[in-house]
């Protein structure tokens, strides 16, 4: 762990490493943020920081406002998808789950992962066998969208200027809002009647899941926005807010005392 922390600050490994991953390279995109976390000894569950298996369907059950409840996640290539079919039947709640970071990725036979998705979302969305089911879509990596802006990676989609209320909240200091706005403005059309909801989350926070599985399950349709993607003057007020929906503040009084000093 610590020998990547020591790579990591070397200039040319990071310099490197960035170097291919903006050319379109399927490598981690948060070890940035994972160096910087084992720096300042956070204590958080490296697995929210990278990707784990991506086929098959994986099946976990928890608890929630003394409800249990039972997760499925499905996931693989193309091939793999017709296993799905077997596991959809009594869903109540559909989350698909969009990587806004994708925006530039292209899988190994040539299809833009981006493409590939929204044709997935258009047929599940639409299977008579979901008709009941409330579906939901998490609009996930905000981060690191904004860090491939940041590196100047072009954004070579449909741009969509015209940008949805909800997301005039979002800054703009590399585009961001734009790019947004626009990925998300295709999703929606592909599948404006059959959404209940959306919401732009970094899973990677903790507290930001908390918050967005606290929405879906209260059936809240109004959309969850990052505090990673609000202009600096924003966030402080956006996290106490959330701490408060949380219960979480006290009241805190603070006395100073000035003893002055005789002449």
């Amino acid at each position: 762990m610590w020998l990547l922390v020591k790579l990591w600050n070397c200039p040319f490994f990071k310099e490197y490493y960035e170097s291919n991953w903006a050319k379109n390279a399927m490598l981690y995109e948060n070890v940035e943020e994972f160096v910087t976390r084992i720096e300042r000894k956070k204590i958080f569950d490296p697995f929210s920081l990278i990707k784990l298996r991506s086929s098959g369907i994986t099946s976990y059950r928890t608890i929630w406002n003394n409800s249990n409840v039972e997760f499925l996640d499905a996931f693989g290539r193309r091939s793999e998808r017709r296993k799905w079919i077997y596991c959809i039947e009594n869903i109540k709640i559909l989350i698909y789950t969009v990587s806004l970071s994708e925006f530039n990725l292209v899988e190994y036979n040539n299809v833009e992962v981006m493409n590939d998705s929204l044709e997935m979302i258009g047929k599940l969305f639409g299977n008579g066998l979901l008709s009941d089911a409330r579906k939901v879509i998490l609009f996930t990596k905000p981060d690191i969208l904004v860090k491939k802006l940041q590196k100047r990676m072009e954004y070579s989609r449909k741009i969509n200027s015209v940008v949805r209320p909800e997301l005039e909240i979002i800054s703009n200091d590399y585009n961001e809002r734009i790019v947004i706005n626009s990925i998300i403005t295709e999703y929606l059309e592909r599948v404006s009647f059959h959404l209940d909801s959306y919401h732009i989350v970094n899973v990677t926070s903790e507290e930001e899941v908390r918050s967005v599985t606290e929405l879906i399950f209260d059936n809240v349709t109004t959309p969850f926005i990052s505090p990673c993607l609000l202009p600096i003057t924003n966030r402080m007020i956006t996290t106490m807010y959330n701490i408060y929906l949380r219960k979480l503040l006290t009241d805190i009084q603070i006395i100073t005392t000035i003893n002055e000093l005789s002449p």
